[in-house]
Protein backbone atom coordinates (compact mmCIF):
# COMPACT_ATOMS: atom_id res chain seq x y z
CA UNK A 1 0.00 0.00 0.00
CA UNK A 2 1.00 3.62 -0.35
CA UNK A 3 1.27 3.88 3.45
CA UNK A 4 4.27 1.54 3.38
CA UNK A 5 6.22 3.61 0.84
CA UNK A 6 8.71 6.35 1.60
CA UNK A 7 7.67 9.85 0.48
CA UNK A 8 10.26 9.98 -2.33
CA UNK A 9 8.70 6.93 -4.03
CA UNK A 10 5.04 8.01 -3.83
CA UNK A 11 5.09 9.76 -7.21
CA UNK A 12 6.34 6.65 -9.00
CA UNK A 13 3.89 4.43 -7.16
CA UNK A 14 0.97 6.70 -8.04
CA UNK A 15 1.99 6.71 -11.70
CA UNK A 16 2.30 2.94 -11.73
CA UNK A 17 -1.07 2.63 -10.02
CA UNK A 18 -2.67 4.80 -12.71
CA UNK A 19 -1.14 2.73 -15.50
CA UNK A 20 -2.27 -0.51 -13.87
CA UNK A 21 -5.78 0.88 -13.48
CA UNK A 22 -5.97 1.71 -17.19
CA UNK A 23 -4.60 -1.73 -18.08
CA UNK A 24 -7.21 -3.42 -15.90
CA UNK A 25 -9.99 -1.47 -17.65
CA UNK A 26 -8.59 -2.56 -21.03
CA UNK A 27 -8.36 -6.14 -19.84
CA UNK A 28 -11.97 -6.01 -18.63
CA UNK A 29 -13.19 -4.77 -22.01
CA UNK A 30 -11.15 -7.45 -23.77
CA UNK A 31 -12.53 -10.20 -21.56
CA UNK A 32 -16.09 -8.95 -22.07
CA UNK A 33 -15.57 -8.92 -25.86
CA UNK A 34 -14.16 -12.43 -25.75
CA UNK A 35 -17.09 -13.69 -23.67
CA UNK A 36 -19.52 -11.95 -26.06
CA UNK A 37 -17.89 -13.79 -28.95
CA UNK A 38 -18.20 -17.09 -27.11
CA UNK A 39 -21.82 -16.48 -26.15
CA UNK A 40 -22.78 -15.42 -29.68
CA UNK A 41 -21.43 -18.70 -31.00
CA UNK A 42 -21.04 -19.42 -34.68
CA UNK A 43 -24.07 -17.34 -35.62
CA UNK A 44 -22.26 -14.13 -34.61
CA UNK A 45 -25.65 -12.57 -33.93
CA UNK A 46 -25.42 -10.19 -30.99
CA UNK A 47 -28.69 -9.40 -29.25
CA UNK A 48 -29.61 -7.65 -26.01
CA UNK A 49 -30.02 -11.07 -24.41
CA UNK A 50 -26.42 -11.94 -25.29
CA UNK A 51 -25.23 -8.74 -23.62
CA UNK A 52 -27.20 -9.64 -20.48
CA UNK A 53 -25.45 -13.00 -20.41
CA UNK A 54 -22.05 -11.35 -20.85
CA UNK A 55 -22.70 -8.84 -18.07
CA UNK A 56 -23.71 -11.64 -15.70
CA UNK A 57 -20.70 -13.78 -16.60
CA UNK A 58 -18.23 -10.91 -16.26
CA UNK A 59 -19.79 -9.90 -12.93
CA UNK A 60 -18.61 -13.25 -11.56
CA UNK A 61 -14.95 -12.34 -12.07
CA UNK A 62 -14.70 -9.78 -9.21
CA UNK A 63 -16.60 -12.17 -6.95
CA UNK A 64 -13.67 -14.57 -7.21
CA UNK A 65 -11.69 -12.24 -4.91
CA UNK A 66 -14.20 -12.50 -2.04
CA UNK A 67 -12.54 -15.54 -0.39
CA UNK A 68 -9.35 -13.52 0.06
CA UNK A 69 -11.21 -10.92 2.11
CA UNK A 70 -12.58 -13.60 4.43
CA UNK A 71 -9.08 -14.08 5.85
CA UNK A 72 -8.72 -10.45 6.97
CA UNK A 73 -8.60 -9.92 10.71
CA UNK A 74 -10.54 -7.17 12.45
CA UNK A 75 -7.31 -5.29 13.25
CA UNK A 76 -5.90 -5.37 9.71
CA UNK A 77 -5.45 -1.84 8.39
CA UNK A 78 -5.60 -0.14 11.79
CA UNK A 79 -2.20 1.51 11.28
CA UNK A 80 -3.39 3.16 8.07
CA UNK A 81 -6.97 4.08 8.98
CA UNK A 82 -6.38 5.03 12.60
CA UNK A 83 -9.72 3.45 13.50
CA UNK A 84 -9.49 1.60 16.78
CA UNK A 85 -12.23 -0.64 18.08
CA UNK A 86 -13.41 0.15 21.62
CA UNK A 87 -11.27 -1.60 24.21
CA UNK A 88 -8.26 -1.92 21.87
CA UNK A 89 -5.16 0.25 21.55
CA UNK A 90 -3.05 1.29 18.58
CA UNK A 91 0.35 -0.43 18.70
Amino acid sequence: SYADLPADKLSRATSLGGVLQQLSVSLGVSIAAMVLGLVAGETHIVTAERFHQVFLLTAVIPLLSVPGFLYLRAEDGVQVSGHVRPGKSLK
